[in-house]
């Protein structure tokens, strides 16, 4: 009766640590998904508006001179967001904050950019 209850025992055991094992590789398969899928999104989001951008900077290219930025200042500006928006709770008394702190990682991006091509454009690489 002893080595009935063990094998028993036994086999419940090595049933509930595989079946912990698999809920536990299927949650780290899921967050890893749902975090390819945000990142994608993102890089589309930025995508479409750095293409409207550029868009429209050609119909006003033909009045004036105008720049666009690189794409990956706009993936940078499109990735704080989405982190800041899903981070926080929005409403009226954050927005203001959320989107300051957004503009200042784009600001900084945007005067990386702008130093590499003054850089590039000095004598240095030449």
């Amino acid at each position: 009766m002893d080595s009935e209850i063990l094998l028993i025992i036994g086999t419940l055991g090595g049933a509930i640590i595989g079946s912990l094992s698999t809920i536990f590789i299927t949650f780290i398969t899921k967050k890893s998904e749902e975090r390819k899928h945000f990142k994608g999104l993102v890089v589309n989001t930025a995508f479409e508006s750095w293409k409207s951008n550029l868009e429209l900077s050609k119909i006003q290219s033909k009045s004036r001179d105008v720049k666009i930025l690189p794409l990956d200042t706009y993936i940078v500006h499109m990735l704080k967001v989405s982190e800041l928006v899903f981070a926080n709770k929005i409403n009226k008394n954050n927005i203001e904050k959320i989107l300051s702190e957004a503009d200042e990682i784009t600001k900084i991006a945007v005067n990386y950019k702008i130093h590499q091509d003054e850089l590039k454009n000095s004598n240095h690489f030449k």
